[in-house]
């Protein structure tokens, strides 16, 4: 879909060499049109990447054991819920958890298997050794360990297109694995002290997007590297 886009709605209307900015998983869908076809090497401009998550995010592990962030009003909602009516709230944060195990986009943000995030009272593993996978899905996590290798394995083609990446340089204390109730693999006991795959993407996950590519650290949060006021600077400085 990228890839016709691309040619169709932006080369085809404007000619020259598209910039395309992307954030989080649009990154590694970049990554993997470029690495796959090397015409688009010649294609694109530039690459303006705002935290690629190459190196993955714990968050993305936790939102298919625990109820994840909705907006504001629907985290209070289901606060509320809980208050007055825990075994429904339970049974809709399963039924919510269980749908996003069959998501693959969700399952591809999670860390790659050298990138420990999970420690079940043996040591810290993989997200892709966590026990609570049903058996029905582990052909879909399997197909997510392969997205990862290959993301990883293909590199930029040279001469490629330029990159600008774009990483979270914050101070706030952000998760980044999780002790897991050896009783019961649903259940998060706390946070682990490791810094490797976690929620506001890593400088060293940017870096793993492209060795090459010049990064901008920026104070935001992942969610709002866009938005960001250094980003928004250096956007009108060189567009």
């Amino acid at each position: 879909m990228l890839d016709d886009f691309i040619e169709h709605d932006v080369r085809s209307r404007h000619g020259g060499r598209p910039i395309v900015v992307a954030h989080s998983l649009g990154c590694l869908i970049v990554r993997w049109l470029v690495c796959h076809n090397p015409v688009y090497a010649q294609k694109i401009q530039l690459v303006v990447a705002a935290g690629p998550p190459v190196l993955g995010s714990a968050r993305a592990f936790r939102s298919v054991i625990k109820m994840p962030d909705l907006t504001l009003w629907a985290n209070r909602l289901y606060g509320l819920m809980r208050l007055l009516r825990r075994s429904n709230a339970d049974r809709r944060e399963m039924a919510l958890t269980k749908s996003l195990m069959t998501v693959l986009s969700v399952l591809e943000l999670m860390p790659p298997r050298d990138v420990p995030v999970i420690d079940e009272g043996t040591g810290p593993r993989s997200a892709f050794e966590w026990r609570g996978w049903p058996e029905v899905l582990l052909k879909i996590v399997d197909l997510a360990e392969q997205t990862h290798q290959d993301i990883r394995s293909n590199p930029w083609p040279a001469p490629g297109p330029e990159r600008q990446l774009i990483a979270s340089d914050s101070d706030d204390k952000t998760e980044v694995g999780y002790l897991i109730d050896p009783k019961d693999p649903f259940h998060i006991l706390g946070n682990l002290p490791v810094k490797l795959g976690d929620g506001t993407v890593l400088i060293e996950s940017a870096r793993e997007f492209g060795s090459d590519g010049k990064i901008l650290l920026v104070k935001s949060h992942h969610e709002r590297l866009l938005d960001d006021s250094e980003t928004l600077l250096y956007f009108k400085n060189h567009f």
